[in-house]
């Protein structure tokens, strides 16, 4: 993909902090790695709601899988089409205009 990479990233609505990742690619291995590391960034036991859009990377047998071992993780999904409902994204949007489209 000419050297793009996926990024991966978690609003704490709470804190306002953005926790992120980037990977070469966007695949369920990839993103059980990062719902790792959003867990070990949190509390034991703290109730994570994790909302997310309908890739199908975050609906494998393993995504599932990483769900039962971590029943404090709630996994939420955005209608299709309707991104913008997710946080997050308001995240990367600004990148975008302040970062990426100014080539910084």
């Amino acid at each position: 993909r000419n050297g793009t990479l996926s990024l991966f990233a978690a609003l704490n609505t709470a804190t306002g902090q953005v926790l992120g990742k980037t990977a070469a690619r966007h695949t369920s291995e990839q993103f059980v790695a990062f719902l790792t590391d959003i867990v070990a960034s949190q509390r034991e036991r703290q109730e994570i709601h994790v909302i997310c859009d309908n890739v199908s990377s975050h609906k494998t047998q393993r995504v599932r899988d990483f769900l039962v071992q971590h029943g404090n993780v709630r996994m939420h999904f955005t209608p299709t089409y309707s991104s913008w409902l997710n946080q997050v994204e308001n995240w990367f949007s600004r990148i975008q205009r302040d970062v990426i489209t100014r080539g910084v």
